[in-house]
């Protein structure tokens, strides 16, 4: 799936100003690929969002299990945390 994903999220990452692959790495770390992922801690889908962060970034009911509608939610909320943490991808990616 991340295949057929990667022109989107190339497109994300040049709009949030994100590193080039960022997304992806992102994606294969938290759930290893699986849209469907849930972890005992509760966190959900392809980028691991906690159900309040999700709300956050905007996403409703089974949203978290799309892979479009968090791709663009994890873009804007790492590009979020990257501007919090002062460009520092580290410290971005460590919270």
């Amino acid at each position: 799936m991340l295949g057929w994903m990667a022109p989107m999220m190339g497109k994300l990452e040049a709009l949030y100003n994100l590193p080039a692959g960022l997304l992806r790495s992102v994606a294969l770390t938290e759930s290893g690929g699986n849209q469907f992922a849930v972890s005992g801690a509760g966190a959900q889908g392809l980028f691991q969002f906690m159900p309040g962060t999700a709300r956050d970034m905007g996403l409703r009911g089974n949203d978290v299990f799309d892979p479009i509608k968090s791709a663009e939610a994890a873009a804007r909320y790492l590009s979020m945390l990257l501007q919090k943490n002062g460009g520092d991808l580290n410290k971005t990616l460590a919270s």
